[in-house]
């Protein structure tokens, strides 16, 4: 669903008619024209799109039947996809009405060639949806749909190679997105993403004489939600329209200052950029038995190219379940049910060395970065560089309950490192490994390094125990003050 939007956004380059324009094979021609400027001419010449009145609107048909001839004689390459048309009607406002299917049905065959690593590998893909369809209004002002929603019945969804075979099916699926002009300039945007019923059924070969082995992965609701702000879709465009113009690399080099000002001109991409994926009732069915998670979240965003971004990545699972008998009877007090884990990088500053590169960069020289200016990225890196961060992470089961966060700065020399951890529970932790001590060799090396962490760590006021880590740049560590390590020898 989400990957059919950026291709239609190609319909932000069109040469908007005015309000009153009668729509004709004219108006056909000039949105044609101003298309081949961002996707090339080929595709017009090869007829895989062709733009055509049609009443009230145009319609844009796109035919992919000639795009495997162009790929190289190697790749083996087969291409089948159903033709797949767009209607867009022109209102008094200058936007357009759009309509038509999510995606086209189609296959995708092709071989990757042998390495030294691998050898050579025949690929299949195909896909279908039932009963697909959107509708949308595209603003090009904006150069995106301003209001968009589409749903289908059903998606099908094979993947194949000489090792392994993947078949995905979901039930209905629909979608939603809004976008605006941004405050900052640019475009914000927001998108909702629903589907139920996925099943997923693997079948592969962990060596290629191997045996097969196989599971299968179902979840009955599956969300992701995605959204952006400031997001420079007109300069991108322009860089577009630069490749499509400059089709070699020496035209690229006649007129790199163009293309190092469209560059800088787009900076900084966007502003920030984020998805989340929430699965619900997920299942994993093994040769070992059933692995069950009751939620399952993971969360990205990245900022632009600036001085001082960010990224965070976010992982998380809730009521996790293991197949009977997979972990001795012992264990299941301590194995985690819920699982939170977020991390971050903070003062990522990439907009300088980008600038420098740019700067430097001459596509008919060699090499096209002097090594001088690739070492004046590195000291401009190096001199203000990140910080590697865990905001509040958590793992938990039933009363026992460890909360973690740190921080550690890219290492300039031996790593540093301040964490801070705090443990609920945990006399129950160590009565569950004391007890398992006496029949299990594993808990009974374990347990003395339990006894020496309840020794160093700090009771709060609310019972848990706390521990505050330092690894100094020195190599000693320290813990609640009491240093279990000296320095490193000089």
């Amino acid at each position: 669903m989400r990957r059919v939007l950026p291709f239609l956004i190609l319909l932000a380059v069109t040469t908007v008619p005015a309000p009153a324009q009668t729509v004709d094979d004219a108006g056909a021609a000039r949105i044609a024209e101003t298309l081949s400027r961002y996707i090339g001419r080929t595709a017009f010449e090869k007829r895989m799109l062709d733009v055509s009145a049609d009443g009230d609107a145009y319609r844009l048909t796109f035919d992919f039947g000639s795009l495997a001839a162009m790929a190289p004689e190697s790749a083996a390459l087969s291409l089948d996809l159903e033709p797949f048309t767009v209607r867009v009607k022109p209102q008094a406002d200058g936007t357009f009405a759009a309509s038509g299917a999510i995606a086209p049905n189609g296959s995708l065959s092709f071989r990757t060639p042998a390495t030294g690593l691998s050898p050579s590998l025949s690929s299949r893909v195909e896909w279908s949806l039932e009963q697909s369809g959107f509708t949308g209004t595209f603003d090009p002002e904006l150069a995106t749909f301003s209001v968009a929603q589409g749903s289908y019945r059903g998606m099908k969804l094979i993947s194949s190679d000489d090792n392994q075979r993947a078949d995905i099916t979901t039930g209905s699926g629909i979608f939603e997105m809004t976008a605006g002009k941004s405050s900052k300039g640019g475009v914000d945007y927001e998108s909702l993403q629903t589907m139920v019923d996925l099943a997923e059924t693997v079948t592969m070969r962990a060596l290629p004489d191997g045996p097969q082995m196989s599971f299968s992965v179902t979840s009955p609701n599956v969300t992701v939600v995605s959204d952006a702000t400031g997001f420079r879709v007109w300069p991108l465009l322009d860089i577009a329209a630069f490749a499509v113009a400059h089709a070699d690399e020496q035209a690229v080099a006649v007129d790199q200052a163009e293309l190092k000002r469209l560059i800088l001109a787009a900076l900084p991409f966007w502003d920030t950029v984020s998805v989340g994926y929430d699965v619900s009732d997920l299942t994993v069915e093994t040769s070992v038995g059933r692995f069950g998670i009751a939620g399952f979240e993971l969360k990205m965003a990245v900022d632009g190219i600036r001085d001082d971004g960010s990224l965070d990545y976010g992982f998380g699972v809730t009521g996790l379940s293991l197949p009977s008998g997979l972990a001795p009877a012992w264990s299941t007090p301590l194995l985690p049910t819920d699982v939170s884990l977020n991390f971050g990088v903070r003062n990522l500053n990439a907009e300088e060395p980008l600038r420098l590169f740019v700067d430097a960069f001459q596509l008919d020289r060699k090499p096209p970065i002097p090594d001088a200016v690739g070492q004046d990225i590195l000291a401009e890196f190096l001199g203000d560089p990140p910080t590697f961060v865990m905001e509040q992470s958590v793992i938990r089961n039933g009363e026992i309950e460890i909360t973690m966060s740190g921080e550690m700065p890219f290492p300039l020399g031996k790593p540093t490192l301040s964490a801070t951890i705090e443990m609920a529970g945990f006399e129950t932790a160590a009565a569950a490994l004391q007890a398992a001590a006496a029949v299990a060799p594993g808990a009974q090396q374990v347990f003395p390094f339990v006894l020496a962490a309840r020794g160093l760590g700090r009771t709060l006021e609310d019972g848990r125990l706390r521990w505050i880590v330092e690894l100094n740049g020195d190599g000693s560590v320290v813990v609640n003050g009491a240093r279990l390590k000296g320095p490193d020898p000089i």
